[in-house]
Parts: C-alpha cells; sequence; structure tokens
C-alpha cells in the first residue's frame, strides 16, 4: 500500500526494513480509505518511519497497542470535506 504514495525503491526499502516497517501498510490504508490527501498520508508514513528510528536509537521495543485502549475517532467528531 506505501507503494501508492512512495515510488523510489531506496525509500520504499528503508521504510519496510524500520521497526515500524511492517505496520505501515496499514497505516496507509486507514488515513487513504478516510481520504486524506497524498501529502498529507506521505507526511503521516514519513513521521511514523522517523518515529521507528528513533525507537531503535532509544532501544525501545514495539510493544502491541490493544484496540480497547486506542480512543476513538468518536471523540474529534467526523471528518469533514470541503465542498467542492
Amino acid at each position: 500500500m506505501i507503494e501508492k504514495f512512495f515510488t523510489q525503491q531506496k525509500t520504499l526499502f528503508r521504510m519496510g526494513e524500520g521497526i515500524l516497517g511492517p505496520y505501515l501498510p496499514a497505516i496507509a490504508k486507514v488515513l487513504d480509505e478516510a481520504l486524506y490527501s497524498t501529502a498529507t498520508i506521505r507526511r503521516h508514513l514519513r513521521a511514523a518511519d522517523h518515529f521507528g528510528t528513533w525507537l531503535q536509537e532509544n532501544n525501545i521495543a514495539v510493544a502491541p497497542i490493544p484496540t480497547a485502549s486506542c480512543p476513538s475517532q468518536r471523540w474529534m467528531g467526523p471528518r469533514v470535506l470541503p465542498a467542492l
């Protein structure tokens, strides 16, 4: 899924090999389905990749987060797109 947002093989390889690499396609899919712009999705994916690098540099393991502990989007309200 991240291939839709990045074309350079070097970038795809780096992101895929990072500690959060396995999670990036799911992040991209959720954002794409929520109709975020390509530029915004790219920024989020880059941020996640950089965060994964920071985790590795600080020897912090990635642990699964239970879905029940994740805040629901309901408290933020629905995503409203501007009328065309």
